[in-house]
């Protein structure tokens, strides 16, 4: 991923917690967001479908395509948000759009390297509102 679309993704996220009032600060470490409570917040995003550069698509039937995955790609930083417990953003995006998809903390998912969108709906995902009560920021 670029850095303007992460750059994209991560403006995204910090004015939907603007608007529902979630003190924060900007960072660029192991994490992205620091909570008003001093709780860290990573955002994640992923396309959701890539194509396959190896398959020759059959525009017919959709081959060629594979579903999105958010990826943790450096293991010292990984272990860093599983260490501190951080919340983890879940974003799909598709070009210019954004989809929100819900917080969870990063103890409650398997410490690997990817995530897959399918993955998600095994997870208990917080929405916006819920993550607000839960991390108690007024």
């Amino acid at each position: 991923m670029s850095h303007e679309i992460g750059y994209r993704v991560e403006q995204f996220v910090l004015g939907r917690l603007r608007q529902v009032g979630i003190e924060h600060t900007f960072d660029d470490d192991f994490y992205d967001v620091k909570l008003g409570n001093g709780e860290l917040l990573e955002i994640k995003s992923c396309r959701l479908s890539v194509r396959h550069k190896w398959n020759k698509p059959d525009k017919t039937k959709g081959e060629g395509y594979r579903i999105g995955r958010f990826d943790f790609t450096s293991e010292e930083n990984r272990d860093k948000l599983w260490e501190a417990n951080a919340w983890l953003c879940f974003v799909v995006r598709h070009r210019e759009q954004y989809m929100l998809c819900g917080f969870v903390r990063a103890k409650e998912l398997p410490n690997r390297r990817t995530f897959t969108v399918h993955d998600l709906r095994r997870c208990q995902l917080l929405d916006l509102g819920e993550f607000k009560e839960k991390v108690k920021i007024k």
